[in-house]
C-alpha cells in the first residue's frame, strides 16, 4: 500500500503508522503540521518530510505538545485504514470510478472515488497521483489524498455544497428556482477557464476526456470547479467497437465528439466539444438529451437540434424562455453561437479552449466576476483579430 496526502496545513493521520503492508511514504512540499506516525515496518528519513515546518517527531524534532485532530487527516485517515468512523452515500458511477459523499460524525463532509479497477502497475498510479496532486487552479477540484490497497484505489477530493451544475440546472423537483443568467454566465466562464489552465498550462497537457455539467461542481459561491481531469490515463484501453462507445465508456452519449468512435484517444478539441455542449445547456436549459421544447418524432440529441434550428435560421428558438426579455438577450445569443462553433463536427473549425475562454470573458467583464487572468499562453496579432471578429460578429 502507498499513501500520500496533499492538502496543505492538515495534520497526518496517525493511524497511518500500523498500515503493515505500507511501501513507500512521502508528505514532502505539503505544509503538514503536527505529530508525524510511528511506522512499524518502514523507515522514514527526514528527507519525505521536507518542507514541511509544523511537523514534529519521529526523525524530526520533538514535539512540545499534543496537536489537534484535523478532520481532512481524518477522513483520509479512515479511508486508508478502513475506519469506521465515517458514513459513505454513493451518489453516482462515472466512467472513472464511483463517487461517494464521506460523512464523519460532526457532519464535515468530503468526497471520496472509488477507481475502477485497471491494469496499471502502483508506480504508474503513484507517479500520475503524484502529478494530479501538484495541479492546483482555482476552478478544478483540487485533490486531498489517495490510498491504494491491492486493487483498491481511493481518491479524497474537496466537498462542494452545492453539487454538480446538471442537478443545478435541472432539479429533480417541480417548481424549483430557475438559475439566473448572470449565475451560467458565471459559471462558464470558471469552467472554461480551469479547462483552458489544462490545456494551455499544464505540462504536459491534461485533457479532462468527459467534460459535462456533471462533472462541473459549484461551491456555496457558485464558483465551477472541474473533477475527474487526468484520470483518463488511467484508464485502460477498451474495446473499440462501437456499442463501448454508445453505452458511455467514452462519456456521456451527446457529450463525447463524433471523432473519438474513430480515433479513441482523447484530445483538447474533443474537450472543446464537450464543453460546448455544455455551454448550450447553459443557454437552452435542456438536457444533452431528451429535448423538451423538441417534437416527439426528433429523436436526436442536444447538438442535433441545435444545428437542425441553426439550419432552418431559428437559432433563437433554442434560448430558454426564464431568460428572454430581461436585458441579455444580445450575450445570450452571442454564448449560443460560441457554442456552436465548439460542436462543429470537423474538429479543426472549432475554437481552442484558450479562444472560448477569452470570449466567454470579454462578455463578462461588466459582470466584474473575472479574476486576474492566470492562463499564460501568447497570443500573435492575427489571433487577436480573429478574436474580436468573433466577439463583433
Amino acid at each position: 500500500m502507498n499513501f500520500r496526502i496533499f492538502d496543505p496545513f492538515v495534520l497526518i493521520p496517525l493511524q497511518l503508522g500500523s498500515l503493515n503492508r505500507l511501501k513507500t511514504f512521502s508528505v514532502a512540499n505539503n505544509l503538514l503540521t503536527g505529530q508525524v506516525p510511528t511506522f512499524a515496518s518502514l523507515t522514514v528519513s527526514p528527507d519525505n518530510y521536507a518542507n514541511n515546518l509544523g511537523l514534529c517527531g519521529g526523525p524530526l524534532k520533538a514535539c512540545s505538545g499534543a496537536s489537534k485532530r484535523s478532520h481532512t487527516a481524518i477522513i483520509i485517515g479512515a479511508a486508508a485504514v478502513g475506519g469506521m468512523t465515517v458514513a459513505v452515500i454513493g451518489v453516482g458511477i462515472g466512467i472513472t470510478g464511483t463517487m461517494y459523499k464521506a460523512m464523519l460524525e460532526d457532519g464535515t463532509s468530503l468526497m471520496v472515488k472509488r477507481l475502477r479497477e485497471s491494469q496499471h502497475s502502483e508506480k504508474e498510479f503513484m507517479s500520475e497521483m503524484a502529478t494530479l496532486g501538484s495541479v492546483k487552479h482555482r476552478n478544478l477540484v483540487p485533490l486531498l489524498g489517495f490510498c491504494m490497497a491491492e486493487k483498491e484505489k481511493l481518491l479524497v477530493y474537496k466537498y462542494l455544497s452545492e453539487g454538480t451544475l446538471h442537478s443545478q440546472l435541472h432539479p429533480a423537483e417541480e417548481g424549483a428556482k430557475e438559475m439566473a443568467w448572470p449565475t451560467r454566465l458565471k459559471i462558464g466562464i470558471g469552467a472554461a477557464r480551469g479547462l483552458a489552465w489544462l490545456h494551455h498550462n499544464c505540462n504536459p497537457r491534461i485533457f479532462q476526456w468527459n467534460i459535462s455539467s456533471k462533472c462541473i461542481l459549484l461551491d456555496a459561491d457558485f464558483e465551477p470547479k472541474i473533477s475527474d481531469f487526468g484520470l483518463a490515463r488511467l484508464m485502460n484501453p477498451v474495446d473499440t467497437h462501437l456499442s463501448t462507445f454508445v453505452n458511455g465508456e467514452f462519456g456521456d452519449l451527446g457529450y463525447v465528439a463524433p471523432e473519438y468512435t474513430r480515433t479513441l484517444v482523447a484530445a483538447p478539441k474533443g474537450d472543446v466539444h464537450s464543453f460546448g455542449t455544455v455551454l448550450l445547456e447553459l443557454v437552452t436549459g435542456e438536457r444533452h438529451t431528451h429535448i423538451s421544447k423538441a417534437p416527439e418524432s426528433f429523436k436526436g440529441n442536444l447538438v442535433e437540434w441545435i444545428t437542425e434550428l441553426s439550419n432552418n435560421s431559428s437559432l433563437h428558438d433554442a434560448i430558454d424562455q426564464s431568460l428572454v426579455g430581461r436585458g441579455c438577450d444580445g450575450e445570450i445569443f452571442q454564448v449560443l453561437k460560441f457554442a456552436c462553433n465548439c460542436v462543429l463536427p470537423d474538429p479543426k473549425e472549432r475554437l481552442t479552449m484558450f479562444e472560448v475562454y477569452q470570449l466567454l470573458r470579454a462578455i463578462g467583464e461588466k459582470y466584474h466576476f473575472t479574476a486576474v487572468d492566470d492562463i499564460l499562453m501568447s497570443t500573435n496579432s492575427s489571433d487577436v483579430d480573429n478574436l474580436e471578429e468573433l466577439i463583433v460578429a
